[in-house]
């Protein structure tokens, strides 16, 4: 069953005990933020032959094998005002925007699911058999997610992916930690991406997005590298980060997602980001 919801008045989202859990799962699931004050990282500029070096080592990242696809058991953590809140579950995303989270009971089974499938999201709560649905462009959604953030943007940010962009449209900066630099990326309408790159290691070590009036729109440090995932009976590492942290926004304190076990990127079928949802569900559409 689907209801319509439009507007302004979503009256499952007020601070009431019996949503706080539907909307905290929202909120951790998204690994989002929405903008908040933060001291935008200062950059000092470089010697020519410097410079030379650093866009050198730009091109080696960018061309280094991307992740196209993620499929991962993580937990997701929040700290903040002496209290911490987790869950367990799996992580299935690919780089073009389609994402699927699902918190798990000890028994292995879904409590919560969000599915992003580029242009539409669906939420459940399997333990009411309830959820809503809408565009991913929703007023709805951007209560969580900021609007210029989309989903396969998202994907770069949790996987510590660069933008694919030409090395004339990126500028470099020594940053404040020694052995660190900063490539600053054009994003959005008039706003930036930054990343801060260890020098001697040649990963990502932190991203961050600024609109054009230089308010901090998400910012995500990286840990934890490499991660490993088996293929063909075989362990291999990958470039991939199994500590992501989210610092301040609209959850006060820190979110960290961990990657507990990757696995086969190949075995992320077309099919886990359609939800068959029960008839007895009641669904409310949201715009």
């Amino acid at each position: 069953m689907t209801r319509q919801l439009s507007g302004k008045k979503y009256a499952f989202l007020k601070n009431r005990k019996k949503n706080s859990q539907y909307t905290l799962f929202l909120v951790l699931a998204s690994v989002l933020l929405a903008g908040c004050a933060h001291r935008i990282p200062l950059h000092r500029p470089l010697g020519r032959e410097g410079e030379v070096r650093a866009r050198e080592l730009l091109a080696a990242i960018q061309q280094r094998q991307k992740i196209d696809a993620l499929d991962a058991d993580v937990t997701v953590t929040w700290s903040g005002y002496g209290r911490k809140i987790h869950f367990r579950g799996g992580l299935q995303a690919v780089a073009s925007g389609r994402f699927r989270l699902s918190a798990l009971d000890p028994l292995g089974r879904p409590l919560f699911l969000l599915v992003v499938q580029e242009s539409t999201f669906t939420f459940l709560d399997t333990r009411q058999g309830s959820g809503y649905t809408g565009p991913v462009d929703s007023d709805f959604l951007h209560r969580y997610i900021p609007a210029s953030v989309t989903p396969a943007i998202l994907f770069s940010l949790v996987t510590a992916r660069l933008p694919d962009m030409g090395l004339d449209k990126v500028s470099i900066g020594l940053g404040e930690r020694e052995g660190s630099l900063w490539f600053t990326f054009p994003f959005g309408k008039n706003g930036r991406w930054l990343a801060e790159v260890d020098v001697a290691r040649g990963l990502v070590t932190r991203q961050l997005l600024v609109d054009g009036a230089d308010n901090l729109v998400v910012d995500f440090y990286y840990d934890g590298y490499p991660a490993e995932r088996t293929t063909s009976g075989k362990a291999e590492s990958v470039t991939l980060p199994t500590l992501v942290r989210i610092e301040d926004g609209l959850l006060p304190g820190s979110t960290v997602v961990r990657l507990d076990r990757v696995y086969p990127d190949h075995d992320v079928p077309d099919s886990l980001f359609t939800l068959a949802v029960p008839r007895y569900f009641t669904i409310l559409q949201v715009k």
